[in-house]
């Protein structure tokens, strides 16, 4: 009784358990019930409370082993809903539980392997973004350099452009004038402002050979670089100076600026000297 109580504790096979319980304690009442009226009668009619013949009657030995048998018949009753009600049960369910474990052990095991796969994954992206975000610094970092590099030759260019005494104009592919030093401005008696937009065929320039010939615009050096994509060198032009209101003679020489893949000039520089 003590041990189908504890294992009644239990949540698994309860149900079970207590069907088993309820027939060993019916089978031990019987038992119990049967062996308290035999001994009963048996001591009562020793005490004299019955009649003698009915202690005669049960000391016999056919009647003695009646309570024996009935002892072993609710013994093997037990030990029968043990093995066939209880036992196959237990069984059940621990085959039950190992197959329980052994799947919550499988499902470990395959979310471990799942997870060493996802780190691994994990390590090797963010190998990969460590060696890009490296390769974007020095890139980075290599552009800037570029670019101070760049800004530092533009400023050079710039000082050399501004302080030189030969005078440098440029003009874009239509001959317009884009850009000139002050010393274009000193040597040509004009503003750059005043320059800027001007083509060689602008009849403003009275520009004249040595000969005193006029100098057609189209034949300038500059034109000339523009349609032919060579340099022009050593050419000498009379331009009217206003300020002074005279000619000065220039010597003047022109540079076509041609991009890669290009077959025409996209500007031309010209440089001049008095």
């Amino acid at each position: 009784l003590l041990f189908y109580i504890k294992k009644l504790r239990t949540k698994s096979l309860k149900g079970q358990l207590v069907s088993v319980l309820i027939v060993i304690l019916a089978i031990d009442a019987f038992r119990t019930l049967f062996e308290s009226i035999y001994f009963g009668a048996w001591y009562t009619a020793l005490a004299g409370f019955l009649p003698k013949y009915v202690h005669t009657f049960l000391i016999q030995p056919e009647m003695v082993f009646i309570p024996k048998i009935i002892n072993v018949i609710a013994a093997v009753l037990v030990i029968v809903l043990l093995i066939y009600k209880w036992l196959p049960k237990e069984a059940s369910e621990k085959q039950s539980l190992r197959e329980l474990i052994d799947k919550r052990t499988e499902e470990l095991t395959r979310s471990n392997v799942k997870f060493q796969k996802e780190n691994q994954e994990h390590k090797q992206t963010t190998k990969k973004l460590v060696s890009k975000t490296d390769e974007l610094t020095k890139e980075i970092t290599e552009r800037i350099q570029t670019e101070k590099k760049r800004i530092e030759s533009e400023e050079k260019h710039r000082t050399l452009f501004e302080t030189m005494v030969q005078g440098v104009v440029y003009q874009d592919a239509d001959g317009k004038i884009i850009s000139a030093n002050p010393a274009a401005e000193r040597i040509l008696g004009l503003t750059f402002n005043q320059m800027q937009g001007r083509v060689s065929m602008d009849p403003r320039w009275k520009a004249i050979h040595e000969n005193g010939s006029d100098f057609p615009g189209e034949t300038h050096p500059a034109m000339v670089s523009l349609q032919t994509g060579q340099p022009v060198h050593d050419v000498v032009m009379g331009v009217f100076h206003p300020e002074e209101e005279r000619y000065c003679w220039i010597r003047i020489d022109s540079i076509p600026k041609i991009r890669p893949g290009e077959k025409n000039p996209h500007q031309v520089y010209t440089t001049f000297t008095d």
